[in-house]
């Protein structure tokens, strides 16, 4: 993360006592991308795990065929529906002095105190 941008948001932080913190979208979508090719990656070792084995039992006994199988579940099974939620419902955080939420972002003009913008919060001591 940029320094300027981290001062930015500390300055913003100490000056109005609130901040919001948001996903790059660009980068969520880089991810998803770099999760495809994992999946794939992993999809094809179990493929080639299956075609360099005499029987389908053999198959089993292969280590690229476990390691395929364990890339594939990761990224294709955890990975991708987590990322595309992420990408489809944007979500930020929200600090200021009462705590942090996170959630939708609010519309302009949108109260924070209010609880009615589906954001969950959770209170901490502020430092004095």
């Amino acid at each position: 993360m940029n320094d300027q941008r981290v001062l930015g948001q500390f300055d913003t932080l100490k000056n109005t006592g609130t901040v919001e913190l948001s996903t790059s979208r660009g980068k969520l979508i880089f991810l998803f991308l770099l999760t495809l090719v994992f999946t794939i990656f992993g999809l094809g070792m179990m493929l080639a795990a299956y075609g360099q084995a005499p029987t389908v039992g053999g198959m089993f006994m292969s280590g690229s065929f476990w390691i395929g199988l364990v890339a594939f579940v990761f990224f294709g099974v955890f990975g991708i529906p987590s990322l595309l939620s992420q990408i489809v419902q944007k979500r930020q955080l929200v600090l200021d002095k009462r705590g942090f939420r996170y959630g939708k972002p609010h519309s302009v003009g949108t109260d924070l105190s209010s609880r009615s913008h589906g954001m969950r919060s959770k209170a901490w001591g502020w430092p004095a």
